[in-house]
């Protein structure tokens, strides 16, 4: 009766959640000091505000995925791939987000259709985790993906080009309006993974994981303070300015609860929502330049 009430007890989730968080730091730190960087660079991570408030504070289950993700790129590097395989596998059932980069976990990988049988085995033993809810978690998820929007950036200019355009009625089904814009990102962004993939070959696993993490968290319609935390290992070994500066500013997005909690209305403000991506998109493209032109000199 006690292990069950604490199972079920907000602190023992944010005891545990903590708990990996911090391991998430050691195996960075593993991590760094086999790549001969400066092992302080982890403090990046753990010292960062948004791990500390995601899940010592609230608690997100992104903390045990994404310490699965961190532990499977440093046993990779390690050439300890089944293992590797089988600890993304254990992320994605936790999390959902880790699924992009098993492609080039694979692709970087000789025995290619041996790892990719081992993830299906590994993630179908542990899939009934999700029906622990019945049926109705699924559901849910699939409203959640096909409806919800909050805090978007990219997604929110192809919705709006699909309505300048008159996109949405082109079909009289209820879904079509809603699901147009999240078909057209899911091209535009299986088109990205697919030239990674096939044009980016000599480019090292950490830093394609990266790109391809970035990308999805600025396409998705939903991007909730906690969702960031997944770029968090990545600027240890990649400390890029633009996303350090939205790891802070995307907390402007919880200005929406005011009006919630006064009021029960939910309305995002559009002045919020450039004083959060309007900095970080000209530091990221002015950063890009200053590459570019590095470069070529």
């Amino acid at each position: 009766m006690f292990l069950d009430s604490l199972s079920r007890s907000t602190l023992f989730f944010k005891i545990a959640f903590t708990a990996f968080d911090l391991c998430t730091g050691l195996f960075l730190f593993l991590f760094l000091r086999k790549t001969n960087e400066s092992t302080h660079r982890v403090f990046i991570y753990l010292w960062n505000p948004l791990a500390l408030v995601s899940f010592s504070l609230d608690g997100h289950l992104d903390s045990l995925a994404i310490c699965l993700v961190c532990a499977s790129l440093y046993l990779f590097a390690l050439e300890r791939k089944p293992a590797s395989i089988a600890l993304l596998s254990l992320s994605f059932i936790s999390k959902l987000f880790s699924i992009v980069l098993l492609p080039f976990f694979i692709q970087r990988s000789e025995k290619k259709y041996a790892l990719t049988l081992l993830f299906l085995i590994v993630a179908a033993i542990f899939f009934p985790w999700y029906f622990r809810g019945g049926w109705n978690s699924l559901e849910g998820l699939w409203l959640y993906s096909a409806h919800w929007r909050f805090n978007d950036s990219l997604f929110m200019i192809v919705d709006a080009w699909c309505d300048f355009l008159g996109l949405r009625y082109l079909s009289d089904m209820p879904f079509f309006s809603s699901a147009l814009p999240r078909a057209m990102i899911a091209v535009f962004y299986s088109a990205a993974m697919a030239y990674f993939a096939w044009k980016k070959k000599e480019v090292s696993l950490l830093r394609i994981s990266y790109w391809s993490m970035g990308l999805l968290l600025l396409l998705s319609p939903t991007l909730h303070f906690w969702y960031l935390t997944w770029m968090l290992p990545f600027l240890v070994f990649f400390p890029n300015r633009a996303w350090i500066l939205l790891t802070g500013a995307i907390m402007l997005s919880q200005e929406v609860l005011t009006g919630y909690s006064l009021r029960g209305v939910w309305v995002e403000k559009g002045w919020i929502k450039l004083m959060e991506f309007l900095p970080f998109y000209l530091l990221l493209f002015f950063d890009y330049i200053i590459i570019v032109n590095a470069k070529n000199k």
